[in-house]
């Protein structure tokens, strides 16, 4: 049987602030950085007022 996973309204960015938490310990400082860096100023201005289960494949 399939598990029920409720839908969420959350935003892109919303969901990118979670995973980078998560993230930036996980690897060197420089590599978080240049992570954030590219998040922050290529992906999260197009994308980040995106709801996350409106987007797909085709948005990026």
């Amino acid at each position: 049987m399939e598990e029920f996973t409720k839908p969420t309204h959350k935003t892109y960015s919303e969901i990118f602030e979670k995973w980078y938490q998560a993230y930036h310990d996980t690897v060197e400082p420089t590599t978080a950085s240049r992570t954030l860096d590219l998040f922050r100023l290529h992906i999260l201005p197009v994308m980040g007022e995106l709801p996350i289960n409106k987007t797909s494949p085709l948005d990026c």
